[in-house]
């Protein structure tokens, strides 16, 4: 049994450790990989071991150690939304429950963040949205050119008229 219970306590901090740049905006990324092992927060005012980055306890007031929890109410996480538009949502919305990046990756370290809820793992629904969006852009591409054509006659009218 207890083989069995560090056994799960290990998987859980494995999971937890493996991604620890989650939420961290691709142009950011070089800050949270620091060669001395020492992570600066982003305003400048703290200095604290990298190890310490996405440990959910809000280490820097700028919330800039956090970018993949909710600890800090300052925090941004940046959603990647491979296949759709990448989006920065409030750190107050990672592990919530609700599933506000497309990806899922919001929720991905959460898996029982609303015990209310059915599921709390979110599919990636990119893809889809992607598709959708695709098709309303079409739609508005043969309207804007619709107007522009008749754009175009009418300005070709007023000036066959003032020839």
């Amino acid at each position: 049994m207890r083989r069995c219970c560090l056994f799960a306590a290990g998987l859980l901090l494995a999971s937890a450790s493996a991604n620890p740049l989650r939420g961290v905006l691709p142009e950011a990324r070089a800050a949270y990989l620091p060669g001395d092992g020492q992570f600066r927060c982003a305003d400048g005012d703290g200095v604290l071991p990298a190890a310490r980055i996405n440990d959910d306890y809000c280490d820097c007031r700028d919330g800039s150690d956090e970018p993949g929890t909710s600890a800090c109410s300052a925090g941004r996480y940046y959603c990647v939304n491979e296949g759709h538009f990448p989006i920065s949502i409030f750190a107050s919305r990672v592990g919530d429950g609700i599933c506000d990046c497309c990806d899922g990756s919001d929720e991905a370290a959460y898996p029982a963040a609303n015990p209310l809820l059915d599921s709390t793992i979110c599919t990636n629904t990119c893809t889809a949205l992607a598709a959708r969006d695709l098709v309303h852009f079409e739609s508005e591409t043969v309207s804007m050119r619709a107007a522009l054509a008749q754009r175009y006659a009418s300005v070709k009218s007023a000036a066959d008229q003032m020839a």
